[in-house]
């Protein structure tokens, strides 16, 4: 089971500073200059992987549009890794803080595992995501609270 400490330490990605309660150590080199990649290098693979990153995200006006847009691009790369679904995205709303919340289940190599996302808008054509990708099997005790850290704050 991977759990993490309940004190939040800063961390910057550009311009934003955010609290996040995931241990220094755990911070990876990442493959984009824009995103941050956070694991547990002691736990054995597959392991959870979480990622925050700069998102061009507007809080959707028409709902039905924004999800059939993200169900078309899991769909493209399903086909492209050669990956299977297990579920269509399931999609929650918060209007209040301009958050989407998102988990889709899949199979990878004969592995379930489980994406959580959150898609949080800052200003205008300017937001943060954060990913947790996992496989089903492993827990992640506070991946809801992780999802719904303010990334946009300052």
């Amino acid at each position: 089971m991977m759990s993490f400490d309940v004190f939040a330490i800063e961390y910057t990605l550009g311009k934003r500073k955010f609290d996040l309660p995931l241990p220094k150590e755990w911070l990876a080199k990442s493959p984009k200059k824009d995103s941050l990649v956070f694991f547990d290098a002691k736990e054995s693979q597959p392991r959870p992987i979480i990622s925050v990153y700069s998102s061009p995200f507007e809080f959707p006006k028409d709902l039905s549009v924004f999800e059939s847009s993200y169900k078309m691009k899991k769909k493209e790369w399903v086909s492209e890794v050669d990956a299977k679904e297990n579920g269509a995205p399931k999609f929650e709303y918060l209007k209040e803080s301009r958050t989407v919340l998102i988990s889709y289940f899949f199979e990878v190599n004969k592995i379930s595992y489980i994406e959580e996302v959150s898609f949080q808008e800052c200003d205008k054509d300017s937001g943060m995501g954060l990913k947790i990708l996992r496989p089903v099997k492993s827990e992640l005790s506070q991946s809801k609270s992780l999802l719904l850290s303010k990334l946009c704050l300052h």
